[in-house]
């Protein structure tokens, strides 16, 4: 069965890692902290196909993090989050303007440091259902039963080439 489709004011949720400057006695101290990445769909979305009134989200579709990664415990991020997510897989069967269509628990890139990770799931609720179209993948075929080869026993010509080679010297 398939997934709800994914539409402007959907989710992208994940827990991110960002390097958060702590301060100790010695100094700033560089501390991979979780944030929770909460962001809502809104951009790179059909401009033409419309799922319950609102813009279908397809691959590359983006959302933005509310609220935005604040430094907590810290005084500032090592790099400021880019409060980003973006869909990076959808359906195979399904596309809108030659996207693949985004649906429920598609896989989405959100912002950490030290770079953007696939660690973001689309959370999509609705009345319309996208799936894949049931393509079964094909099994390879069974290896062919070969006859069992006789050892053939090495003629003595062919221990010759490998214990005298022959070196030609140009005069």
């Amino acid at each position: 069965m398939g997934q709800p489709a994914a539409k402007q004011g959907d989710r992208i949720v994940a827990q991110d890692i960002h390097i958060v400057m702590v301060p100790s006695p010695t100094g700033l101290v560089p501390t991979p902290t979780p944030l929770p990445f909460n962001g809502i769909i809104d951009g790179n979305l059909s401009s033409d196909v419309f799922i319950e009134g609102k813009p279908a989200a397809v691959v590359g579709s983006t959302a933005t993090n509310t609220p935005p990664h604040t430094p907590v415990g810290g005084v500032s991020f090592q790099v400021p989050p880019k409060n980003r997510g973006t869909i990076l897989v959808g359906s195979m069967g399904v596309f809108i303007n030659g996207k693949p269509a985004a649906r429920n628990g598609d896989t989405a890139l959100t912002c950490n440091d030290p770079v953007d990770l696939p660690v973001g799931k689309v959370v999509a609720v609705g009345q319309v259902f996208i799936g894949d179209m049931g393509v079964p993948i094909p099994k390879p075929p069974a290896p062919e039963k070969e006859e069992e080869k006789r050892l053939e026993k090495p003629r003595v010509e062919d221990y010759r080439l490998l214990t005298r080679p022959r070196i030609e010297v140009e005069g």
